[in-house]
């Protein structure tokens, strides 16, 4: 949770869901997912999150 308090000092969060469903055009079956955004995007911060993270690895062991 300490990363998404640090998130929300740069603004208010909103979540959002998308439920399970089958892929339109593959028919397999896609896992839900959950993920968040700012209530009131703003470009500045949108720039400093991805210039801080575009060097990370995305892919684990």
């Amino acid at each position: 949770m300490k990363a998404m308090q640090s998130l929300g000092r740069f603004g208010e969060l909103a979540w959002f869901s998308l439920p399970a469903e089958i892929h339109p055009v593959y028919g397999y079956l896609q896992i839900p997912y959950i993920g968040w955004r700012y209530k009131a995007p703003s470009e500045e911060i949108s720039q400093f999150i991805e210039d801080s993270v575009e060097g990370l690895t995305t892919q684990v062991e």
